[in-house]
């Protein structure tokens, strides 16, 4: 069975592809934050960041209900979830060197996560109900947890886009991602959108 997409782009829901799961795979936020840390192996890290910044733990939270850590990555074969927990680890670190004031480290974690999850415009993302009907996820409209439990698919499919996102739809998604995950005052700080 074949269902249309757009004119252009068409979904076969009875192919097996290369990113599909299972939906019922998805369990919750904090489970694919333990999953996503455990590939990452900066488990010591993490918990040092987030015993210092409960905010941050409740971004990369947030992150993970909109994303999940089976969300691929147009990196390396890894998924967003990981590489922007490792990109934002490795932001916070670098930023300890030299950091008088410690917010810039918190800033460095939270750009971080926000500019990986950017990546997410590279995927195309369909849920497909056990009749075969398909339905694309748009991005960042709801979080992908929410939307599959909401919705009932029995599986989902993940597709690279043909064009990944220009630099304009990444910078969109990267705000869109950061006003999800932070709160406004976070968000009007590292976007300078602050008067």
């Amino acid at each position: 069975m074949t269902m249309t997409m757009t004119m252009t782009e068409t979904l076969h829901t009875r192919t097996v592809y290369p990113y599909e799961l299972d939906a019922t795979s998805l369990i919750s936020p904090e489970h694919s934050v333990r999953i996503a840390m455990a590939k990452i192996h900066k488990k010591r890290a993490v918990k040092t960041i987030f015993s210092a910044w409960h905010n941050l733990e409740e971004a990369t939270r947030k992150l993970a209900r909109i994303v999940t850590h089976d969300y691929p990555s147009d990196r390396d074969g890894s998924d967003i979830l990981s590489s922007a927990i490792l990109r934002a680890i490795n932001a916070y670190e670098a930023a300890s060197t030299d950091a008088i004031d410690e917010s810039v480290l918190a800033d460095a974690y939270m750009r971080a996560l926000a500019e990986e999850a950017s990546n997410l415009v590279c995927y195309e993302v369909h849920g497909i109900w056990e009749t075969e009907k398909s339905e694309r996820w748009e991005h960042l409209s709801f979080p992908l947890i929410d939307w599959v439990k909401k919705k009932g698919f029995e599986r989902l499919v993940f597709s690279p886009r043909g064009v990944l996102g220009d630099e304009g739809e990444k910078k969109a998604a990267k705000l869109l991602v950061a006003c999800q995950i932070l709160t406004v005052r976070d968000t009007a700080r590292l976007f300078q959108l602050t008067t």
